[in-house]
């Protein structure tokens, strides 16, 4: 009985050394799950961090991106206002500097028209002055022509006058006697005949003037 007792208490020893090894690989396993666990969750959590940081960089770098393109699309958006304005700016100017040429171009032609103007009223005037002096020479030469045929006339009369009295006196002094002088006489039997009966300036008169110094002279043959 002793025996059996030492046998029990032999295998109670066992069991409770057993037990404890069996305890102490329980924990040990617990102790490995935990620090298995606690490692994977540092690794998950390092991972989450790692992952949000990424998504975080990510995020940043699409921000910065769309700052980046807004700012182009800000800049493009000034660069062609810009331009625009610089544009319309130059349409502007040459539209001003074509009103300014047109300005200058219709000055030029009204001063050409007003230069025209003065020339031809200055042409008028000189072709008035011109006709005006020729007209007052024409009148001059003609009041000068009738003077001299005026003239000419009274001393023609004068002549006749005196060629008359002279004939009627040398009438009355002498009886006609001798050739009678008639239109069959030449002219020069005719002035031959005159210096005779004492008449002078004789070289210039034609045969009818001639046969007119003397009364008796029949005027038909």
């Amino acid at each position: 009985m002793a025996k059996n007792d030492a046998s029990a208490k032999t295998s109670t020893k066992k069991k409770t050394a057993e037990d404890k090894a069996e305890r102490k690989a329980v924990t040990r396993a617990v102790i490995a799950e935990a620090e298995r666990a606690a490692a994977e969750d540092d690794r998950l959590e390092k991972a989450a961090r790692k992952a949000k940081e990424k998504a975080k960089a990510a995020k940043a770098a699409t921000k910065a991106e769309e700052r980046a393109k807004a700012e182009k699309a800000e800049r493009k958006a000034k660069e062609k206002a810009k331009a625009a304005k610089a544009e319309k700016k130059a349409e502007e100017r040459a539209k001003a500097e074509k009103a300014e040429k047109k300005a200058k171009e219709r000055a030029k032609a009204e001063k050409a028209e007003k230069k025209a103007k003065q020339r031809a009223k200055a042409e008028k005037a000189e072709r008035k002055a011109r006709e005006k002096a020729e007209r007052a020479r024409a009148e001059k030469a003609a009041r000068e022509e009738a003077a001299a045929v005026a003239r000419a006339a009274a001393e023609r009369a004068r002549r006749l006058a005196v060629t008359e009295a002279a004939v009627e006196s040398l009438a009355e002094a002498t009886a006609p006697t001798g050739p009678v002088p008639n239109a069959t006489w030449t002219v020069a039997r005719l002035r031959s005949f005159a210096r005779s009966r004492g008449f002078t300036s004789l070289s210039r008169k034609r045969k009818q003037e001639l046969l007119d110094l003397f009364p008796e002279a029949p005027r038909d043959v």
